[in-house]
């Protein structure tokens, strides 16, 4: 397989200068919603962009004319920059796809977290789904990549990583959640309150939501993401 004739250092810089711009507007975004939604449409672009430039470097090192040369010298320096980005973009994603904690102040009589723990269940579950649907659709790409055309790997591509994108965003959203529940229960200090049954039953319902959340934590750890990067996993 071949990259598309058109692509050349000079598309490929620009669509890397685009990610690098993207990378400086997610910093500013002020809106959460936004943010998460611009962060999986970068962290997208990155393994895209990546990809493609990988697939022209290994299309010119086979040249050996002094043009190509110098175009791998300059490819080579884009991937430098684009992993800049994509750690960069690394360690803003968990601001960027963590929700705000809020906990209860200290002392208050009840905590209630049945809707976290009931999103937690449900997050968990669709993961699953996503993941084994997800594995289903890389190896059968796997068996027909050979007789598709670039239009359709490009698609399938994208499409890919999109839903990998999704797995991750459920995976930190839920994370989040869990810790969130745990942040709630150490604020409200629970043995420090005066001994009687309404401290009887908090301890209670701390002790058994900590078990259901270290069990959706195994639940969450087992999950994987399928596949490093989508033409990694379906490379001849």
């Amino acid at each position: 397989m071949t990259t598309n004739p058109t692509t050349t250092v000079e598309t490929l810089k620009i669509e890397v200068d685009q990610v690098t711009t993207d990378l400086t507007s997610l910093k500013t975004e002020t809106n959460e919603a936004t943010k998460k939604t611009k962060a999986v449409e970068i962290e997208t672009d990155v393994i895209t962009t990546k990809e493609k430039i990988t697939k022209k470097l290994e299309e010119l090192k086979k040249l050996a004319d002094e043009t190509s040369k110098a175009d791998v010298v300059k490819l080579e320096a884009l991937l430098v920059t684009l992993e800049s980005s994509s750690e960069e973009l690394t360690t803003l994603k968990a601001d960027v796809v963590t929700p705000k904690i809020d906990v209860p102040v200290a002392g208050a009589e009840a905590i209630d977290n049945a809707t976290d723990l009931t999103t937690i269940k449900t997050n968990i579950a669709e993961m699953a789904t996503l993941s084994t649907t997800l594995q289903s659709e890389i190896d059968a790409y796997t068996t027909a990549k050979a007789t598709m055309t670039e239009a359709e790997i490009t698609a399938k591509d994208a499409d890919i990583v999109t839903k990998k994108a999704a797995i991750e965003t459920l995976r930190t959203t839920t994370q989040a959640l869990i810790d969130k529940i745990r942040a709630a229960w150490t604020a409200l200090k629970v043995s420090d309150m005066p001994d009687g049954a309404e401290k009887t039953a908090l301890q209670t319902q701390q002790t058994t939501e900590e078990a259901t959340l270290t069990e959706n934590e195994v639940s969450l750890k087992a999950i994987e993401t399928p596949g490093k990067t989508v033409r990694e996993k379906v490379k001849s």
